[in-house]
């Protein structure tokens, strides 16, 4: 595409472009979800954004298969405990076929389970290696910096 802008994900260093694909409502078995996700990516497009909740981490790990893409998935409020976690990232992994997720959020808050028990699981994550960067989606700002604060290494990079 042309005239693509790249922000760099909070302070990573990682260059993204603005306009990314986001996949709520593509059909875990839809070709045209297929198509246009790869149609986004040979147009420049750098980053594609799924979810545990969408049910479709399989189909953009096929889409995605031969391109260098950022990827972002989400894990489920019902997975926040961490074991469940955990266990929810590396079956997201499996589903999108790689060895790394880049960016792992929590997809909305969480009032049932403390803040710091999930936390601590996404840092545990990027200790392993299994995620890269940690963020929050549909968080207020109170519970960003609540977030936030719950954090011994990592920083947030987005929400």
């Amino acid at each position: 595409m042309r005239g693509l802008t790249y922000k760099e994900l909070g302070r990573t260093g990682e260059k993204l472009t603005s306009l990314g694909l986001g996949t709520w409502k593509i059909p875990n078995d839809s070709k045209k979800g297929m198509a246009a996700i790869r149609t986004g990516l040979e147009h420049g497009i750098n980053h594609v954004d799924t979810a545990e909740m969408y049910a479709n981490e399989e189909l953009v790990g096929k889409a995605v298969s031969n391109y260098d893409v950022f990827i972002a998935t989400k894990v489920s409020p019902n997975h926040f405990r961490h074991d469940d976690l955990i266990r929810a990232c590396r079956v997201s992994i499996s589903r999108l076929n790689v060895k790394q997720i880049d960016l792992y959020q929590l997809h909305w808050p969480n009032k049932r389970v403390p803040i710091k028990e999930t936390i601590r699981a996404m840092e545990e994550l990027v200790g392993r290696g299994l995620i890269r960067y940690i963020g929050v989606s549909n968080f207020s700002v109170s519970e960003m910096i609540e977030a936030q604060e719950a954090m011994k290494r990592e920083e947030i990079v987005s929400n």
